[in-house]
């Protein structure tokens, strides 16, 4: 018996180990259009909700901010997303954000998110998210005046906040959070780490295995139509590294918000969990 776990266990390390190397899947959403990638395949789907931010919690839930006050009630939606692989689906976790949450992120199982809008004029605020009381809370005014966070991801590595500024070549750029904490003194302002060297009007970005993956939404070639463009950031110098132009010339959903907004999330590829037979799954859900 002891051999028959220990092999399990063996082909469950070599299974994630092997994975580990592979792409994984990038998901990313301009309006109502999601995308689903994984290598050189990118199959496309119509959501029934424009969205704006996307996270993956830690037990692997994705979550999405809706960027339209859909229900014409003051704020704005908090759902799931379900199925990607399959039929994409959101489930409606909640009608209650206080502003446009642009982006979101997880620290731990906490999620945060930037809100702009309204009241707020062009000033982002960081609030954090209760999931299950529905409630947002602010932490606190980020300072940033007139540039809007595109996309944050959380490094928890070096326990730090970055954010995807928007702007053009010359001005978009990565930032940090200076204290994210809900407790005092939160004084959550942002600082730059870098300009990316790539024209942003809107984005997002997300940590996997250690790397700071982005998308980037730019002009097309004529109005109404915008290229997305996934790359990696450079923490150190802000720098932006393109992989691949996605997207080129899109026609986005008509109107704002829908036309510029981006959700983002890296998830692993459907083949690094299918490596894993069911004994053997089990076998490395036990050593955790």
């Amino acid at each position: 018996m002891k051999k028959a776990i220990a092999l399990l266990t063996a082909a469950a390390g070599l299974a994630i180990g092997s994975s580990a190397l592979a792409a994984p899947t990038f998901i990313f959403s301009v309006g109502d259009q999601l995308f689903v990638k994984t290598g050189a395949v990118m199959n496309q789907y119509t959501l029934t909700d424009d969205i704006t931010g996307m996270a993956v919690a830690p037990n692997g839930t994705i979550y999405a901010t809706s960027a339209s006050d859909t229900g014409s009630n003051g704020t704005t939606e908090l759902y799931t997303l379900s199925d990607v692989f399959t039929s994409p689906t959101l489930n409606l976790v909640g009608d209650f954000l206080s502003f446009n949450t642009t982006t979101i992120s997880f620290i731990g199982n906490q999620l945060y998110g930037f809100q702009t809008g309204g009241a707020l004029g062009n000033d982002h605020r960081l609030v954090t998210i209760d999931i299950g009381a529905q409630t947002d809370s602010v932490v606190g005014q980020t300072g940033i005046f007139g540039e809007n966070v595109g996309g944050s991801a959380y490094d928890a590595a070096t326990d730090t906040l970055y954010t995807v500024i928007n702007g053009n070549d010359t001005t978009a750029a990565l930032g940090f959070i200076n204290d994210y904490t809900v407790v005092a003194p939160n004084d959550p302002t942002q600082s730059q780490v870098g300009i990316l060297g790539s024209r942003s009007i809107n984005s997002g970005a997300e940590f996997f295995n250690g790397i700071l993956y982005a998308i980037l939404q730019s002009p097309g070639s004529a109005s109404g139509l915008v290229d997305m463009t996934l790359g990696t950031i450079n923490t150190v110098t802000g720098e932006f590294t393109a992989i691949e132009t996605v997207l080129t010339d899109f026609a986005a959903p008509s109107g704002f918000p829908g036309a510029r907004s981006v959700g983002f999330a890296v998830i692993p590829a459907p083949g690094a969990v299918a490596l894993l037979g069911p004994a053997a799954l089990l076998a490395f859900r036990r050593r955790r």
